[in-house]
C-alpha cells in the first residue's frame, strides 16, 4: 500500500514538472500573431495607400482563397484592381459581393466608379438609378447618378435631380456644391484673355504675345474663335483661328482648326489642324492627326498620341513627325496631369524633346534641331465663373550648332457667363 502510494506521488510530480517544462517552452517561444479579417483588411489598406497594391492585391488574394464569402475583403480587393485600371476584374469581383449582397451601397458606388473611369457614363447612370430606387436617402448615389446624367450631356435631368433630392435633404453640402457646378456648366459662353512673354539667351529681341478668345458650348461640342496678336523686332502680326471639337460617338470626338495670318510676319499665312480622340478600356485614350503649316513654304506634320488616366492623373506622351526631302524630324512630349478635388483645377508637368517638341504656333517654333524643353502650369477655378491658369516653362535650343535658352511666361483669365 505504501509503494503505491509512492508510485502516484511520483507519477503526480512528474506531471507537474512536464506542465511546468510546457509551460515555460511556451511563455519563452516567440508568440505568433494570428491575424483576423479585420486585420487583413487594415494591413491591405495601408499596403495600398502606401503605393503596394500588388503586395496588398496578393494578401487580400489568399485570405479570399480560404475566406470567399468575406464580402467586406471582396470589396476591397475590386477597389484596388480598379485602381490600378484592372476594370474588367474589378467588375468581376464588385458584382460577386452585389450577387451576395444587393444592397450592399459601398459595393454600388465601387461599381459605378469602375463605369466611370472606364468611360462608360451610361453604365453608370443605369446602375445609379436602379440604386436610388431603393436607397432613396443615398446622397451618395443620388450624386453618382447626377454626375453621370452631366456627363451624358443631360445636364437639365441632373440639375432636377439634385433639386428633387434637395427638397428632401436641403442640408447636403455636397447636393448643393453639385447644383452650383452645374449651373456653370449651363453657361454656354467663356471668355479669356492671355499674355505670353517669352525671352531668348542669344539677346534676340523678346515675343510678346496677346491672345482674346471667346468659346461656345454647344449640343455639338466646344466651339473656339482665337485672335491673337505678337510683336517681335519691331515687327506686329496678327491671327484669327477657328476650332472645334466634335462630338462623333460616345468615347469618340475631333479637334478640327483653321487660322489665317494676313500678314504673316510671326505667324504662318495659314495653319490647318485636324486630331481624332478615342477611348479605349482601362482608362487609355489614343489619338492621331496632321497639321499643315504655310510660311516661306509649306511644312506638313503628323501627331499621334496615347494616354492613360491613373486614378487622378492622366499621362500622356505625344509625337510629332516632319517628313522633309533629307529626313524626317521628331519630337516627343510626356506630360502628367494631375487633377484636384473640384474636377476642374489641375497641375500639368510636361517634358519635350526633338524638333520643336511642343506645338508649333510661330515662326520661332520652326527650324529647330534640336532641344529639351521642360515646363508646368496650374489652373484654378474661383467660384463659379473665374479660372486662371499660370505656366511657365525653360527651353534649351540648338540651332545652326549654337545653344540658346529660352524662357516662358504666361498667364490667363477666364469668364464664363
Amino acid at each position: 500500500m505504501g509503494d503505491r502510494k509512492c508510485v502516484m506521488r511520483l507519477r503526480r510530480f512528474t506531471y507537474a514538472m512536464a506542465c511546468n517544462a510546457v509551460l515555460a517552452i511556451l511563455l519563452s517561444a516567440p508568440i505568433a500573431a494570428v491575424a483576423g479579417p479585420d486585420d487583413i483588411l487594415v494591413q491591405a489598406r495601408s499596403l495600398a495607400t502606401h503605393e503596394r497594391r500588388p503586395e496588398a492585391l496578393d494578401l487580400l488574394r489568399k485570405h479570399l482563397e480560404e475566406h470567399p464569402q468575406d464580402a467586406d475583403a471582396r470589396l476591397l480587393f475590386g477597389t484596388i484592381l480598379s485602381w490600378d485600371g484592372q476594370y474588367q476584374e474589378a467588375r468581376s469581383e464588385l458584382r460577386r459581393v452585389l450577387d451576395g449582397s444587393p444592397d450592399y451601397a459601398d459595393a454600388i458606388l465601387a461599381l459605378i466608379n469602375v463605369e466611370f473611369w472606364d468611360d462608360h457614363p451610361e453604365r453608370a447612370q443605369q446602375l445609379a438609378h436602379e440604386a436610388r430606387r431603393r436607397h432613396p436617402e443615398n446622397a451618395d448615389i443620388a450624386l453618382a447618378e447626377a454626375k453621370a446624367l452631366k456627363k451624358l450631356g443631360q445636364v437639365h435631368e441632373a440639375k432636377t435631380l439634385l433639386e428633387n433630392f434637395l427638397e428632401v435633404q436641403p442640408n447636403t453640402q455636397k447636393a448643393k456644391e453639385m447644383r452650383a457646378d452645374i449651373e456653370g456648366v449651363q453657361e454656354e459662353w467663356n471668355t479669356s484673355i492671355e499674355h505670353t512673354s517669352t525671352w531668348f539667351s542669344d539677346h534676340r529681341s523678346s515675343l510678346q504675345q496677346d491672345t482674346f478668345s471667346l468659346k461656345r458650348d454647344t449640343d455639338y461640342g466646344a466651339v473656339f474663335v482665337r485672335f491673337y496678336h505678337a510683336d517681335q523686332y519691331s515687327l506686329g502680326s496678327n491671327l484669327v483661328e477657328l476650332e472645334a471639337y466634335p462630338h462623333i460617338r460616345s468615347g469618340t470626338y475631333a479637334d478640327v482648326s483653321a487660322a489665317y495670318s494676313p500678314d504673316g510676319n510671326l505667324y504662318p499665312h495659314y495653319r490647318v489642324a485636324a486630331d481624332i480622340y478615342q477611348s479605349l478600356p482601362n482608362g487609355f485614350e489614343v489619338s492621331g492627326g496632321y497639321r499643315l503649316f504655310r510660311f516661306g513654304s509649306s511644312v506638313n506634320m503628323v501627331t499621334a498620341s496615347v494616354g492613360k488616366y491613373y486614378g487622378n492623373w492622366l499621362f500622356t506622351l505625344r509625337t510629332f513627325l516632319t517628313p522633309t526631302q533629307v529626313e524626317a524630324s521628331r519630337s516627343f512630349q510626356l506630360s502628367a496631369r494631375r487633377y484636384f478635388g473640384d474636377g476642374a483645377s489641375y497641375m500639368t508637368f510636361r517634358y519635350g524633346t526633338g524638333a520643336s517638341p511642343f506645338e508649333v504656333l510661330t515662326l520661332n517654333q520652326v527650324g529647330i534641331l534640336n532641344s529639351n524643353a521642360v515646363s508646368v502650369d496650374y489652373n484654378r477655378r474661383f467660384r463659379r465663373h473665374w479660372t486662371v491658369t499660370l505656366l511657365t516653362g525653360f527651353s534649351q535650343n540648338r540651332a545652326d550648332l549654337n545653344r540658346f535658352q529660352q524662357y516662358i511666361l504666361d498667364g490667363t483669365v477666364y469668364y464664363r457667363f
